[in-house]
């Protein structure tokens, strides 16, 4: 559930469930305990984030969760070459780096520093930015899917 949430952007959650709330009671709150004094969902983006992390779990097992993450978290080009520069300076590949203007758990900025670097060791590398409010998810989305299909399409044309 707490992975969910950095997947979505800010707007995209305030766009769906803003301060929501579930039920309501006659002065339009409801608060409850739950079941064995834990708290209930009051608001529906608790639902939401429930539903969510259910379906995930289901799907994938946790332990394997874990290692991507802590792969993800311990993997530091920086601290392996000591800079991006040096980690990119053997690349002889053509080079696509996209991010969406939403996703803040991996920023246009970190993108940005990324063709920094390779621009610095004199690489080909083509950068774009898409405007989606989905937050990471973008590229799962439907409306993000024509734009990153064009644009993987006309990068891949041209890398010959």
């Amino acid at each position: 559930m707490i992975g969910h949430i950095t997947y979505l952007s800010e707007e995209t959650m305030e766009a769906k469930f803003g301060r929501k709330l579930m039920l309501k009671d006659m002065n339009g709150y409801s608060y409850s305990l739950g079941e064995n004094g834990k708290e209930g969902g009051e608001f529906e983006v608790e639902s939401y984030l429930e539903h969510q992390g259910s379906s995930f779990m289901r799907r994938f097992d946790e332990d394997s969760y874990i290692i991507i993450t802590k792969a993800i978290d311990y993997f530091d080009l920086e601290w392996q070459y000591g800079d991006l520069t040096t980690a990119f300076k053997n690349i002889s590949a053509k080079m696509l780096v996209m991010s969406y203007s939403s996703d803040w758990l991996y920023p246009t900025s970190m993108s940005l520093a990324i063709v920094r670097a390779l621009q610095a060791t004199r690489k080909h590398v083509s950068f774009v930015e898409l405007d989606l409010p989905y937050g990471h998810d973008s590229f799962l989305v439907s409306a993000g899917i024509p734009g990153l299909t064009r644009i993987l399409r006309g990068f891949l044309n041209g890398v010959r």
